[in-house]
């Protein structure tokens, strides 16, 4: 079984060359370590922190982060800021984890996006992750 730098790596990659871009939530679903749905039900603001759905240790969740982080950097991938809003009527911000880790929250405002794009797809990578989220 491969270890989890290269399923991050791997996961990471397969997001990577379909959308342009990179999210925290996104390897979490690769990795399976929260499923889509879940993700979907955050999003849509039925769940107050999504770290109550991801089924691995809160030290697992730091180290695919980290490992995340040095492949977007390898890679020279641009780091946006996104204000992720639940979809729904209160568009409330969407939060990561109950407790006040800024390492965790800062996970779900960060994009990584290629630097290849032009501008323009760069700019709406970010509004989808703004909208979606």
């Amino acid at each position: 079984m491969p270890g989890l730098q290269t399923r991050v790596r791997r996961v990471a990659d397969d997001v990577l060359a379909r959308q342009g871009s990179v999210t925290f939530p996104e390897v979490l679903v690769g990795l399976g370590w929260v499923a889509d749905v879940h993700v979907d039900a955050w999003r849509q603001g039925r769940v107050a922190h999504l770290q109550e759905l991801v089924q691995v240790r809160p030290e697992r969740l730091h180290e695919a982060l980290q490992l995340l982080e040095s492949w977007a950097a390898e890679r020279r991938l641009l780091e946006q800021e996104v204000a992720p809003l639940a979809r729904s009527r209160h568009r409330t911000e969407l939060r990561f984890a109950a407790a006040s880790d800024p390492s965790l929250e800062r996970v779900v405002r960060v994009c990584w996006v290629r630097p290849d794009l032009p501008d323009r797809d760069q700019e709406r990578l970010v509004e989808r992750q703004n909208a979606a989220a």
